[in-house]
């Protein structure tokens, strides 16, 4: 769901930087990096838990009071009833998707889950990591219908009816939810929204998946290498939103941490053959901008948005309700995303005009449909 400007009351006038760097600081912690548990000075409660939240880094906060830092002893019991509160929601989707995997395995559908718990799963070995009240699962566009049917079977029912088709058209995906648990199955035909260049070969995200057991429910997963392009392209759609993305960050930073030596080394390669190069390259100067004590791979430190400092890449990505950033345009950053080529970039761009387009026009008509029926007697 997307932000609302409530939500930043809190934190609209200050810069957070203390904040951001006490949980950078946790999150290098979880790779066996800097210790958190340094003093850092002037951290403000309140604006601590706002940043966290908004960055969905929450759980990464210490649950004991003693482990906070100075003056934020108060936030413990915050803090341990959000992770209740990961527990049994991310507990009640493992469960939920489990259901619609051997559904979906019965049909022959190939499929793969992907964010949600079981990417915490796959990136930090635990569920814990964030809320997520959706389950994310991928079929070819040519199984669509056929999976959507399945779900209804499984007493599913469509969400967004009003604008569906722009959801399924223009975001590739159909929301599906069951009434009785509440649990959403966000069941994706593609893999990009208009506005940011699409991978390559869909199918072969399909064809590479790799297999998640968690107490003895299997599970059909993204290969280590489709992982870091998905986290790659979560950074994407986060930065062309202009939404806090230090929760996508580190989740990259995990992808790259879970890689083998020799899956390190095919990165570059990988994302290039998936027309995902501009988009890996932005997630890797997005790891470096926040993470600046890794070590840098040539080979996949592709220069973007040069005219972006490394500081306000950070802003732009921890803090970006901060005034005054030089955001890169939208057109600019897709085309920076696409790559050499003119063709791409002009396809990519004419989907976007008509995803804009149609969500007005969808809107308008929606709006006047619900004015006429609240007019009759």
């Amino acid at each position: 769901m997307p932000y609302t400007p409530e939500q930043f009351k809190n934190v609209r006038a200050y810069e957070c930087e203390t904040e951001v760097r006490y949980l950078t600081a946790l999150a290098s912690q979880v790779f066996g990096g800097v210790d958190a548990g340094k003093t850092h000075p002037g951290l403000d409660p309140q604006r601590l838990f706002d940043v966290a939240r908004l960055n969905k880094m929450l759980a990464f906060l210490p649950a004991r009071a003693e482990a906070l830092p100075p003056g934020c002893a108060g936030l413990a019991p915050k803090v341990d009833q959000v992770r209740l509160r990961i527990l049994a929601l991310n507990r009640r989707g493992i469960v939920s998707g489990a259901a619609v995997s051997r559904c979906l395995a019965r049909a022959e559908i190939p499929h793969v889950h992907f964010k949600g718990p079981l990417q915490q799963i796959a990136l930090y070995g635990s569920y814990l990591q964030k809320p997520s009240g959706d389950i994310d699962i991928l079929v070819h566009p040519a199984h669509r219908k056929q999976a959507a049917e399945l779900l209804r079977e499984l007493g599913y029912d469509e969400t967004e009816r009003a604008m569906s088709l722009w959801w399924t058209r223009f975001l590739s995906e159909i929301h599906l939810r069951d009434p009785e648990s509440g649990i959403v199955v966000d069941l994706h035909h593609g893999l990009q929204q208009a506005g940011l260049p699409r991978p390559y070969n869909l199918e072969g995200f399909l064809q590479r998946r790799s297999e998640l057991v968690f107490e003895e429910m299997t599970f059909q997963v993204p290969s280590p290498l489709d992982r870091c392009l998905l986290a790659a392209i979560s950074i994407s759609k986060a930065m062309l939103a202009r939404e806090p993305a230090l929760g996508n960050v580190t989740d990259m930073r995990a992808a790259l941490h879970s890689l083998t030596p020799a899956d390190h080394t095919a990165l570059a390669g990988h994302a290039a053959q998936n027309g995902m190069a501009g988009t890996l390259a932005l997630a890797m100067r997005a790891v470096h901008s926040v993470f600046p004590e890794l070590p840098r791979t040539p080979a996949l430190s592709q220069a973007i948005f040069p005219e972006v400092s490394e500081a306000d890449l950070r802003r732009m990505l921890c803090t970006p309700w901060i005034e005054g950033l030089c955001w890169p345009r939208r057109r600019h950053f897709l085309k920076a995303l696409c790559g050499p080529g003119l063709p791409r970039f002009l396809r990519e761009s004419l989907r976007a005009g008509l995803s804009e387009l149609s969500h007005k026009a969808i809107s308008s008509w929606n709006a006047g449909a619900l004015r006429q029926q609240e007019s009759k007697p």
